[in-house]
């Protein structure tokens, strides 16, 4: 009987002097793994480590059933990753490149909420199973009521492992198709068609995501932005520029390995005959790289919070969630535009509290 199975793209040769620089980027990915665990640890042993419910507003039964069906698929496709990793971990003499590269996107799920640090420009809808968020434990956090952003803790397991994997060797396919349709196309142009594949990748996936109501960017620039002043609506820029360095940067980096099937960041890893400290150095240099990129991204798109327009006045409870307005969760801010001043964090109690309206919204 015949059988089929999915392969990821061809190594693709780099020559070049050879270098170490897996140690580099493995220092820096240790130090966002360290990070990360330091935010997680830090949020679950606190006060604010608590469900953000959904408030006064009606919740519609299809994104009820939206949100279950893919905590669902996420759950298992994460527990699939996972048990991709050990598979590869037990049987392979070293971790094959995917392995190390589903590790290491699963070190940047701590920047999840980043780009709501000056302002609070996305939210989830909390009829994700969620205990608040852990952004307000990020070094250097202004955006108050940041706890009140419910993380779906059940997507997230299959999130970053599964979904930006998938995409970023969609943006690899792209790629290889691009080289046999071109041969003589130059690595820079290269990169650019994987970036702007990850642009188109990221746009179709969300425009379905956001129709669903599973989350919403409840702030944006209406004059760069698909279906303005919506829940549903898209900032194109955002979609842009996480489409180049999220999707687009990780998938040529996955794209261009070496002889040895080494991406760049890892580079130098073979000097390390542990198995173990290989695995491991491997996916620290590959999440460095990732957390790097990723984190230019959050800062860009944090920074254009500072022009956004008014919020939709449709949004319901559960996606505004308290972060800002007269039901605000923790601190009574005004929702934010680029005419209001940016509130500052310590402004307020820091314990979980009623609604101003004493509604108890959104905890009760």
């Amino acid at each position: 009987m015949a059988t089929s199975s999915v392969t990821s793209p061809p190594i693709v040769p780099i020559e070049g002097t050879p270098s170490r620089p897996v140690v580099w980027w493995a220092c820096i990915g240790v130090l966002f793994f360290a990070l990360q665990l330091y935010v997680w640890i830090a949020w679950v042993t606190s006060d604010l480590f608590t469900p953000t419910l959904v408030g006064d507003s009606a919740v519609p039964t299809f994104v009820v059933g939206f949100a279950r069906f893919w905590e669902l698929v996420a759950v298992l496709l994460g527990l699939g990753a996972l048990g991709l990793i050990i598979k590869s971990y037990v049987k392979d003499a070293r971790l094959s490149a995917l392995a190390v590269f589903i590790a290491a996107w699963g070190t940047t799920i701590w920047q999840d909420p980043f780009i709501n640090f000056l302002r609070p420009m996305f939210s989830y809808s909390s009829v994700f199973f969620n205990y608040g968020s852990w952004a307000p434990f990020i070094p250097g956090w202004i955006s108050p009521n940041a706890s009140a952003m419910p993380e779906p803790l059940f997507m997230l397991v299959g999130m970053y492992t599964v979904f930006c994997v998938f995409f970023s060797l969609c943006v690899c396919w792209t790629m290889r198709w691009a080289k046999n349709r071109w041969p003589t196309i130059g690595v820079l142009q290269l990169i650019l068609v994987g970036c702007l594949a990850g642009v188109i990748y990221d746009l179709i996936l969300e425009f379905f995501w956001l129709r669903m109501q599973l989350y919403s960017y409840i702030g944006a620039i209406h004059e760069a932005t698909l279906f303005a002043d919506n829940i549903w609506q898209m900032p194109l820029y955002n979609h842009l520029v996480w489409g180049f360095l999220g999707i687009g940067v990780a998938g040529s980096l996955f794209y261009f390995r070496d002889d040895k099937g080494h991406m760049f960041a890892e580079r130098g890893a073979e000097t390390f005959t542990s198995k173990t400290g290989n695995a491991f150095m491997r996916i620290f240099a590959v999440g460095g790289f990732i957390n790097v990129s990723f984190l230019t991204y959050s800062v860009i798109i944090a920074i254009s919070v500072l022009w956004n327009d008014p919020y939709p006045e449709t949004l319901p409870s559960w996606l505004i969630n308290g972060l800002c307005g007269p039901n605000s969760a923790y601190v009574e801010v005004p929702c934010p535009t680029h005419e209001t001043p940016i509130p500052m964090p310590h402004s307020g109690p820091a314990l979980p509290a009623t609604g101003p309206d004493g509604s108890g919204y959104p905890f009760e």
